[in-house]
């Protein structure tokens, strides 16, 4: 996680405050967004999720995506079909917001 935070306080030159899994497949760990300039979590939840296939070179889209109220968090839940090699499957990356959403 601390090499995402230098990444992109290098790229955007802001300064990010997340926490949690390194991957968010689960929803029981989530990449946690506390705080995002300007309040942007949408662009910063991209910003992640094009980090993390680049670095895989593996092509993906976004199917589809939806917000969960869970145990008194808020969850982004973001559906991806994945294509690697010939294979093609769908994951899920959720992002807890709950500190960023409606701010």
């Amino acid at each position: 996680m601390n090499q995402l935070k230098e990444l992109i306080k290098i790229t955007d030159n802001i300064t990010v405050d997340i926490s949690g899994s390194s991957d968010g497949f689960f929803i029981e760990d989530p990449i946690v967004i506390h705080s995002a300039d300007n309040n942007d979590f949408i662009s910063l939840e991209w910003f992640i999720v094009k980090y993390k296939f680049r670095t895989q070179r593996v092509l993906w889209r976004k199917k589809g995506q939806s917000l969960i109220r869970e145990n008194g968090k808020i969850i982004d839940k973001i559906e991806l079909e994945i294509k690697q090699n010939e294979e093609i499957y769908s994951i899920f990356i959720h992002f807890d917001i709950t500190d960023v959403f409606g701010k």
